[in-house]
């Protein structure tokens, strides 16, 4: 449980701090150098990369499934994305890379998520919501688009999706989880009639 705890407040206060804090002309989205090392991820910026640079980061830790990662990037015309899956349990350990795959992002999957931001309307929500326990997943969110950071962390972003205002941004990651083939080994369990139900 401590460990928990430690990469709930890491998530939290590391990721989210750092993003926050930076003024809207900062270039970087920086973290904690240990966790993104369990993931093989770099610091996500855009200094050194064009105008147009876009990247998102979505990291989903369960707290008795594997920790998963989905990261886009687009820069010109190089359009990435990385998929891994931990060995561990994030409640517990996050373990080693069990999975990774890196492959081509298309323009359209792209285009996809940057509209999928706008009606999520991403860059209103706050850092972190009111709701929040001890045990449960936890959703961490990075984005850089038009040189800006901003990272959001929501625990159990699922529960009472709606009253929360997180539908969207819940269809946004569960379809980016599910393209990237890594979201069925942690889909969360169903918590009751006021949950997130996906959109068809």
């Amino acid at each position: 449980m401590k460990l928990r705890l430690f990469f709930l407040f890491a998530l939290l206060a590391g990721i989210n701090v750092a993003c926050a804090a930076e003024s809207a002309d900062k270039k970087g989205c920086r973290n904690d150098p240990d966790f993104l090392a369990a993931f093989g991820e770099p610091t996500l910026t855009a200094r050194g990369k064009g105008p147009d640079y876009f990247a998102i980061r979505l990291v989903y830790l369960p707290t008795f499934r594997h920790p998963i990662l989905v990261r886009y990037e687009e820069d010109g015309r190089k359009r990435v994305r990385r998929a891994v899956v931990l060995s561990g349990k994030a409640g517990y350990d996050l373990g080693e890379i069990a999975f990774q795959h890196t492959d081509e992002a298309s323009g359209t999957e792209i285009a996809d998520i940057k509209k999928g931001l706008e009606r999520a309307r991403y860059w209103d929500l706050t850092s972190s919501d009111a709701t929040f326990g001890a045990d449960g997943d936890t959703l961490t969110v990075e984005v850089i688009r038009n040189g800006q950071c901003k990272a959001i962390s929501r625990w159990e972003p699922e529960h009472k999706a709606t009253a929360r205002g997180l539908v969207p941004l819940v269809d946004l990651y569960v379809g980016l989880f599910e393209r990237a083939a890594i979201w069925r080994d942690v889909a969360p369990m169903a918590f009751g009639k006021d949950d997130y139900v996906p959109r068809r």
